[in-house]
């Protein structure tokens, strides 16, 4: 149907909401009748030149109803609609979704060493454009492409993300209106008055941008002008901010190294037998060697030095374990799995108690591997162990040992044993033992049921200290005047750059004086919100220009942010009776 032609209009326009509301006078009461929830109403505003020629400036494009009033006297029979631009509907209609965070798969492969200081740990940049890897700018525009699947493509929707973008680091829920969570994502750069974050519509597109303190002029006008009937100045004190309490994501905390412990039995007597000369052995010594942050043991050396019959000092025993592990993953610094552990392997090195050579060589070795099933729960370890035959010079197998774990019920399994040992003979494994013993719960391994284990930088492994994280954090004081207020802000998304974006606007916010200009005006249909206005001219009751800034000339004003509008169009019967007036406010903020 046609759009409601309006006799009368008045357009309120606020920069903290994305749309205009309007009311619109139409003769008669067929509007009120006929009413249809598809009304719609476009008004626009403009002059006419010299030479009679009008302009016309959209203001208000196919707005929706929401109100039909009637006016009824003994002389006027009047209808008037009240409505809102229909993008504001749009961005206030109520959504859910949800933005669930594809883990960032952060693989620790490398070995803390001791010159590292422990707690080396690789972080992969994240890929923007991958899917599951949200930033602040992209969920916005998934938001408007969700509002853009309920509209005709003449009427979709365009964002234009001005503020910074920010990586979201957990699962996001976007419930409620879109402005409100287009807010929600912009709030980092929203804790400053004079950069307040502004979410408005130009078009069909979507704006979210931070104001400026003083922001750069698109008019410009002489106090002069004939059509400024008006203009008042309101200059507010200053608001100043103490201290500053900012904190973001959490990370490890780093430290000394965990590499070269000493083991903690001080000494260690082995006992005389007739084929061996009795030996004094001193302190033993182990070096570890831990993945970090995970803390897991990959590589262990245990030795022993003795003094020998000839009072040499010579290595008397070493024991190496090599582990291998699953990979663990991590997203935020935070393990998201606990490692298995795959295969260990121990070499036991030593003299021979029968080698008159004394030979240092490997005696014992086992190798034990684990298995798992398909939800990661342990069913089966297997160890096999050789052991040096002094004569062949050559190691020899000499026992196996399986464990299964087999369910018997809920909560419930049992570990079978089997032990085998090797018969050279027949070249087979022979039965030796078997037995089960009942457990209880789950078997080890599994799904989330493992402990996860993180050790920081410089803490050691079985200390109770593992998963501690601290949150970046900026804490400073900008004002120590007595009415300095202080700020907490606490958002675990932010890295301490980011922070300090933050707290950079907070130090130049504080201190500053807020002006606010209202101006009464006629016939300036152009002055949209978030346009920016500066006036000239201004002067004295003596005549003279006044100094507003000393780094301005005489008589000039700052430029200033248009935060309203409200503009009335009265329709007289003759093109001269008509009247277009305006009432704008306009703010900035100055250090003097």
């Amino acid at each position: 149907m046609p759009d409601i032609a309006a006799q009368s209009f008045s357009i309120k326009s606020l920069l903290n909401r994305p749309a205009a509301d309007f009311d619109a006078d139409v003769p008669g009461s067929a509007e009120f009748i006929a009413a249809s929830e598809a009304d719609r109403v476009t008004l626009e505003a403009g002059y006419r030149d010299l030479a009679g020629t009008p302009t016309f400036i959209g203001q208000v494009k196919k707005g929706i109803v929401d109100e039909w009033e009637l006016t009824l006297s003994p002389n006027l029979i009047a209808s008037r609609v009240r409505g809102r631009d229909p993008l504001t509907l749009l961005l206030e209609r109520p959504i859910k979704m949800i933005f669930p965070r594809s883990p960032e798969r952060v693989v620790v492969e490398t070995v803390a060493i001791q010159s590292e200081g422990g707690g080396n740990y690789r972080i992969v940049n994240p890929d923007f454009s991958s899917l599951g890897r949200w930033t602040a700018r992209t969920i916005a525009e998934a938001i408007i492409a969700r509002l853009n699947e309920d509209l005709a493509p003449a009427e979709q929707l365009a964002l234009s993300w001005q503020v910074r973008d920010y990586e979201i680091r957990n699962d996001f829920s976007a419930s409620g209106r879109p402005v409100d969570i287009l807010a929600e994502l912009a709030e980092p750069w929203n804790q400053a008055a004079p950069t307040t974050v502004d979410i408005l519509i130009e078009g069909l597109v979507v704006i979210v941008r931070n104001r400026q303190p003083v922001p750069t002029a698109d008019y410009t006008f002489a106090l002069s002008d004939a059509r400024i009937k008006q203009l008042t100045i309101t200059k507010r004190r200053p608001s100043r901010i103490g201290q500053v309490t900012l904190s973001g994501l959490s990370i490890q905390i780093e430290g000394d190294g965990i590499i070269g412990l000493q083991l903690p039995d001080p000494t260690l007597d082995i006992e005389d037998t007739p084929n061996r000369t009795s030996t004094t052995v001193s302190t033993p010594t182990g070096t570890f060697t831990y993945r970090m942050p995970d803390g897991v043991l990959i590589r262990s050396i245990k030795v022993v030095y003795g003094t020998s019959p000839s009072g040499l000092t010579e290595m008397i025993s070493r024991e190496t374990t090599e582990n291998d592990w699953t990979l663990t993953q991590y997203d935020n610094m935070r393990p998201l799995n606990a490692p298995n552990q795959l295969h260990q392997t121990v070499v036991i090195e030593g003299i021979h108690p029968s080698d008159p050579s004394r030979t240092f060589q490997v005696l014992r070795t086992e190798d034990v591997s684990f298995e798992y099933d398909a939800q990661e729960f342990l069913y089966r370890t297997t160890s096999t162990k050789r052991e040096l035959n002094l004569r062949a010079r050559d190691m020899r197998l000499t026992e196996r040992v399986i464990k299964d774990y087999d369910e018997t019920g809920p909560l419930r399994y049992e570990i079978v044993t089997t032990t085998t040992r090797w018969n050279d003979r027949i070249g087979y494994w022979t039965l030796v033992n078997r037995d089960a013993a009942p457990a209880s719960g789950y078997r080890p391994g599994g799904p989330g049921r493992s402990k996860v284990t993180w050790i920081p930088g410089g803490r050691k492994p079985g200390l109770n200290n593992s998963g501690t994280l601290i949150p970046v954090m900026i804490q400073e004081t900008i004002s120590t005047a007595p009415d300095a207020e202080p700020l907490i802000y606490s958002n675990d998304n932010l890295t301490l750059e980011e922070l300090r974006v933050i707290f950079n606007q907070l130090a130049e916010a504080s201190g500053l004086w807020e002006y606010e200009l209202s101006i009464e005006c006629v016939t300036m249909p152009w002055l949209k919100k978030h346009v920016g206005i500066q006036f000239t001219g201004a002067r004295d009751a003596d005549g003279s220009l006044i100094q507003f800034h000393p780094d301005l000339p005489a008589g000039d004003l700052r430029p200033a942010l248009v935060v309203e509008n409200q503009l009335r169009y009265v329709e007289g019967e003759g093109q001269d009776a008509s009247s277009l007036t305006s009432m704008v406010r306009a703010v900035y903020w100055s250090a003097t």
